[in-house]
């Protein structure tokens, strides 16, 4: 399909959504809503009078966003943008802690007027804003200006978008005479289409805007890519009051900087790792500064293990989490951690330990058998993750003789020898939801 992001005039865009969702144009989408768009498109002259092509355009959007956007997705009233927009847009989920359950903002909710997301893009982080605090957005692309305003509306968002530069309205915006939340997400493309990592590549810059909002009292959110080198970041930007990283569905999604005109220069970030589970369920570890503790080693290898989460190993936060949390490390340079008792809340995956063997085809077949329901089961199935030894996890699967899959995980892993008699071992483990 065609990830060209198109910019045509507002009546032509308008034009064009009124057209693809009209009744028999709806009817259509939702008849072929689990077709492949490819053919559907290439088969366009079944239906001469339809814009088939325009509608597999969107039915491929709804089936790209049907995890990230799912309500959106369910929605016959929303109109896609093409997929270079899709891309960076936030999830429902990430959008919704934001503007919902981050505690740092919560804490400055009723210090702020209005809220100014200056790079609106599809309108996921502003539509939850806006149930918080009125809500303006900025978008430069009149056709995805467009778009945005019509799915607020059917949506029932109160946002009000612009279709030019925020800029524009700067005078506004930055008055010093009202406390607004400035929210900033950088667009991470070239014109070539290239990702772009390094906030003062993004478009606008991070590095010039921020200062400049914060000299006039305004708070500051900036959205960032998860491959964000931080460091090199926090040495162009003044300090934030806070650094979030978002974790959804086993990768982290995004990372935050939060920034308060009252925060001290002097003071350290607030560094806050959170994992989104399915149902919107919060696991989350937060440190003041980041004065890195090692972790504990364990006494012993106990019953439950614990992996931690894209978010924690984002901000170098695994050790730090595992000493508040009383869990013992593995070994100095395996980050996996043990507990004779269940601890909840942790901000990554948790197993039950079923068994320790050797890095042995024969001892390791004979503990997933015996955990096996199907006895007679010809190809054995698990999930193998190396850590903290020179080798492929993919090879090591293959040396054990194991597929991909099943409801066991494998971890192949370097063990302090106080712990095991050799110190290179399989931890078999069953996951605790």
């Amino acid at each position: 399909m065609d990830n060209s992001d198109l910019d045509i005039d507002k009546p032509t865009q308008q034009a064009e959504i009124d057209l693809v969702l009209a009744e028999a144009c709806a009817d259509f989408m939702s008849d072929h809503a689990g077709d492949d768009p490819l053919k559907l498109a290439l088969s366009a002259p079944k239906w001469p009078n339809l814009p088939v092509r325009l509608l597999a355009k969107q039915i491929e959007g709804r089936q790209k966003l049907s995890s990230k956007l799912p309500s959106w997705a369910a929605n016959p009233r929303l109109y896609f943008p093409p997929n270079i927009s899709q891309e960076q847009a936030s999830s429902e989920a990430t959008a919704h802690y934001k503007a919902k359950l981050w505690p740092w903002y919560q804490n400055i909710q009723s210090k702020v007027k209005t809220i100014y997301d200056l790079t609106l893009g599809m309108g996921i982080d502003a539509m939850a804003w806006a149930i918080t605090k009125p809500t303006l957005g900025y978008e430069r692309s009149v056709s995805l200006a467009t778009i945005t305003s019509h799915n607020a509306k059917a949506l029932g968002a109160d946002l009000i978008v612009h279709d030019y530069d925020f800029e524009a309205d700067l005078a506004q915006i930055s008055s010093k005479g009202a406390v607004n939340l400035i929210y900033l997400d950088p667009d991470r493309r070239s014109e070539t289409k290239q990702r772009l990592f390094d906030l003062e590549e993004c478009q606008p810059n991070a590095y010039e805007w921020v200062p400049y909002f914060l000299s006039r009292g305004q708070y500051v959110v900036v959205k960032c890519s998860p491959m964000l080198d931080l460091t090199t970041a926090l040495r162009n930007l003044p300090t934030p009051a806070e650094i979030l990283a978002l974790s959804w569905k086993g990768d982290c999604r995004e990372l935050i900087l939060a920034f308060d005109p009252n925060h001290p220069r002097q003071e350290a970030p607030f560094y806050r790792a959170v994992e989104l589970g399915a149902d919107l369920d919060v696991r989350s570890f937060g440190v003041s500064g980041l004065a890195l503790e090692p972790g504990l080693l364990a006494s012993s290898i106990g019953q439950y293990i614990y992996d931690p989460g894209p978010a924690l190993n984002k901000l170098h936060l695994a050790d730090s989490c595992s000493v508040a949390m009383r869990l013992g490390k593995l070994h100095p340079k395996t980050y996996l951690y043990s507990s004779d008792d269940l601890v909840a809340g942790y901000p990554g995956r948790v197993f039950r330990l079923v068994q320790i063997t050797n890095i042995s085809s024969s001892e390791v077949q004979a503990v997933i058998k015996a955990q096996t329901e199907v006895k007679q089961e010809k190809v054995l199935k698990a999930h193998v993750v190396v850590r903290n030894l020179p080798m492929v996890s993919e090879v090591v699967a293959k040396q054990l003789g194991l597929k991909e899959g099943g409801d066991l995980q494998l971890f192949v892993c370097q063990v302090s020898k106080s712990l095991n008699q050799r110190d290179k071992v399989v931890l078999v483990c069953k996951r605790i939801a």
